[in-house]
């Protein structure tokens, strides 16, 4: 179960809020837990209202050039807008089109994406490419989401791209929200003796024990 601390962030993250939302902090954990909930249940209702729509606009796609949908996309459409989009286009397709579109647009986009269909969809792109959406995801702070999608992704891909971050910091914040032993270890085993130095640093000051035990 999520601390309140682990909560607070999650919310945070869900809102992408660019207000300060540091009176979270001052809720008791049970309004958390209860904010949090709603917010997730909201989400869903509006989510299955919405399908109808979002499924011909994902046909609509296919009728034009990628790079007239990506314009059209990123000054009409909202992140949640196109996240909702890419749930019935074929992951193949949606990389192709990802090429079209700023790394910060498509950093906010993966918020709204569950992390197995983005795994699905980075397969499909070129590293450099989902390089620059996960450094505009950390200029963001969303390691929580970074998180659960280096779980999803596929082990190989993951040892690729975490140690191409060159940054302890943000190394251990992304292994930090984890859950994957076998792919912290993974990871670890790829950084250089320095990186590796500083990322077990920083996840003692984090006192992630589980992370730590994982690279011992």
């Amino acid at each position: 179960m999520p601390s309140k601390s682990e909560l607070v962030d999650m919310i945070k993250e869900s809102l992408l809020s660019d207000n300060d939302l540091s009176f979270l902090e001052e809720l008791n954990e049970d309004g958390i837990r209860n904010l949090e909930k709603e917010i997730s249940e909201y989400k869903k209702r509006i989510e299955e209202q919405q399908k109808p729509i979002f499924k011909t606009m994902a046909v609509t796609t296919k009728f034009l050039p990628n790079f007239m949908v990506a314009k059209l996309g990123q000054d009409m459409l909202t992140p949640y807008i196109a996240a909702q989009v890419t749930q019935f286009l074929e992951p193949k397709d949606s990389a192709a089109l990802g090429r079209s579109f700023a790394a910060n647009f498509l950093g906010e986009v993966t918020l709204y994406v569950e992390p197995e269909l983005t795994s699905k969809i980075a397969r499909h792109m070129r590293i450099n490419e989902v390089v620059k959406i996960i450094h505009a995801m950390i200029s963001k702070g969303l390691f929580i989401k970074l998180g659960e999608l280096s779980d999803a992704l596929d082990t190989k891909l993951v040892t690729e791209l975490v140690p191409q971050l060159n940054s302890a910091s943000d190394i251990a914040r992304i292994m930090h929200n984890m859950q994957s032993i076998e792919k912290i270890q993974a990871v670890g085993q790829r950084l250089n003796s320095s990186l590796f130095s500083d990322v077990v640093e920083e996840l003692k000051s984090l006192n992630n024990t589980t992370a730590l035990g994982a690279l011992e």
